[in-house]
């Protein structure tokens, strides 16, 4: 009659399930670093929106000076200084202006990228709820680089991935022995 056989040799038994743990090891590994790619990606631009805020803060505070400056050398005497110095004066605050006017088109297209990684709308706009001139330290000033590399290359999940998948070939050419 007719039957259905398996054959299954001991080292199948023993080798091939650890060969899949270490697969499955590796996709879990791969799997941390596209989520680390994605935070990392929202992040950057995150920063990027920040540092466009506070660019634009400081272009607005530099045009408030440059108004004041004008403002007052309007109002010096005309025998104290040549009127070529007002002049000078507002072309100043009107170059200020500008860069307030760019400060503001880089942040909102920073938001729009931002946005659009998030798939959010991209007309909306971001705002930061950390003050413009916020320092961010991610790593401690102290710590040294000799220190710093050895901890970055145990939190790799892109090694642990490919070190993964090399057991699994170890273990699949036990088998094979």
């Amino acid at each position: 009659g007719a039957g259905v056989n398996a054959i299954f040799t001991p080292s199948d038994a023993i080798f091939a399930p650890l060969a899949a743990r270490q697969v499955v090891r590796a996709r879990v590994a791969d799997l941390d670093a596209t989520a680390n790619n994605s935070t990392l990606l929202v992040a950057e631009a995150y920063f990027t929106v920040q540092q466009a805020r506070g660019e634009l803060v400081g272009a607005e505070i530099a045009t408030r000076h440059a108004e004041e400056l004008a403002r007052r050398a309007e109002k010096l005497a005309q025998g104290l200084v040549p009127p070529v110095e007002a002049v000078r004066a507002r072309t100043e605050w009107a170059r200020r202006k500008q860069v307030v006017h760019r400060a503001q088109e880089n942040w909102q297209l920073a938001s729009a990228e931002l946005m659009r990684i998030l798939r959010l709308d991209p007309a909306a706009l971001i705002e930061p709820a950390e003050p413009p001139h916020l320092r961010v330290a991610l790593i401690a000033a102290d710590e040294s680089i000799d220190a710093l590399i050895p901890a970055g290359l145990r939190q790799r999940p892109e090694l642990a991935s490919q070190q993964a998948l090399v057991e699994a070939t170890l273990q699949r050419l036990r088998q094979e022995r």
